[in-house]
Order: structure tokens, then sequence, then C-alpha cells
């Protein structure tokens, strides 16, 4: 099955740089360094420190941590239902990601344990689509048990501006249809 992670950097501090280090520019697209800066300093002050990228769960948790030393061993990636191949994920692919998504991807998780699927010690990405994403159930603030028979929870009376005189406005308890009406007319 497929579970959306988000597809994170930091900026970490080498010892000096080197051709092959990943950046992310001031429009947030990664490049790799492919000709050493002939002033280092500069370039960081200019450019900031390389990235390193990780996947993160929904909790902001690193699940992980993506080797960058070679552009071929990143992840792989799913072109989609119409192909039952894998290619290697490619830079424009991550900054599609970065420009439409924030960053999120889906991730080819085991049925079972839900833990990452590793091919070949790469993980398989792809776009995350609708039918990737697991449904989170809403939460309902009360039990339905509680709510006034009276007036559906809405705490309001009969007319307008009235409250309902069965719960006192409140929405909770109250008259219920198995339960006689205490309601004097007069």
């Amino acid at each position: 099955m497929w579970k959306l992670y988000q597809l994170v950097w930091k900026n970490y501090v080498p010892q000096s740089l080197e051709i092959g280090m990943w950046y992310i520019n001031k429009s947030n697209q990664v490049y790799i360094l492919d000709k050493l800066p002939q002033n280092q300093e500069e370039y960081i002050r200019d450019n900031g420190y390389p990235i390193e990228l990780m996947l993160a769960d929904d909790k902001d948790n690193i699940v992980l941590h993506i080797p960058l030393d070679d552009v071929d061993k990143i992840a792989w990636w799913d072109e989609g239902d119409h192909t039952d191949e894998f290619r290697d994920i490619t830079i424009k692919d991550i900054n599609k990601l970065y420009e439409d998504v924030d960053g999120y991807v889906s991730v080819l998780v085991d049925d079972e344990t839900e833990e990452l699927v590793i091919e070949e010690e790469k993980p398989i990405l792809t776009f995350p689509r609708p039918e990737h994403m697991e449904e989170e159930e809403e939460e309902e603030e009360f039990d339905e048990e509680d709510v006034c028979g009276q007036c559906n929870g809405s705490g309001e009376g009969m007319w307008d501006g009235s409250t309902c005189r069965s719960c006192g406005g409140s929405g909770v308890g109250g008259y219920y249809d198995d339960e006689p009406c205490n309601f004097d007319p007069s």
C-alpha cells in the first residue's frame, strides 16, 4: 500500500565543499554542485550550506535519511498504473514535488507492518495520489446518545431567540423520544 510522507531537507556544515553536494536555491529548487567555486566562503554566504534529504511521517518523525552521494541511489520512482517498472528518481521529480505539493510524496509500504519497502537499498516513491492517502476518520466531539432529542443538539427553542426548555440551551441531555415530555404550556 502507499502511505503519504514528506520529503524534507536540512542544511549541514561540511568540512569543505565537494562536487555532487546538494543545494536548494532561493526559489526552492534543488540542484547539485557540479563545479567547485573559487571562493567557498563566499559561495556559502550567498547560497547557504548543502542539504540532506529525509522522509518524515505525519508527526514530523524522520523515518529515512536518503543518501545523496549518488543520484542513481536515492529512490525508485513509480510512474503510475500505466507501467509496472520503476526508474531512478530525478532532480526534476524532486523539484516537481516541492513545487506542486510541498514535498509530499507517496511511499510504498508493507501492507502488514507499514514499514517502507526497500528494493536494492532504495525506497519506492511516487507523486501523491488521492488513492494513496489514508482516509482519516473524524472524531465526534460528543456522544450521539447525549444529544438533546428535543432540539437535536442545537440548543435552540421553538421560536427565534428562544432556548430549548428541555436541555436549557446546552444541546446535551434533555428530552428523548422514549421519555415523557414535561412541557407545561401555561
